[in-house]
């Protein structure tokens, strides 16, 4: 995930279900790279005002 800009923190909360697997804070001008296995949901949540940035999801598939 990138987040170039905001003026507040950014949260991800990856879920299996309605169980919190892991969650991560991104400061805004920072950059977060992180594998998770089995989630079935993800939250982000952001602060009020404007936020720019990307979140890139890569799929892998069991051999």
């Amino acid at each position: 995930m990138k987040y170039e800009t905001g003026v507040q923190e950014i949260g991800v909360t990856f879920f299996q279900d309605t169980n919190v697997l892991n969650s991560i804070i991104i400061q805004p001008g920072s950059t977060s790279n992180f594998t998770i296995k089995n989630f079935t949901s993800i939250q982000i949540t952001t602060g009020s005002g404007l936020h720019q940035g990307e979140f890139c999801i890569t799929v892998s598939y069991q051999l």
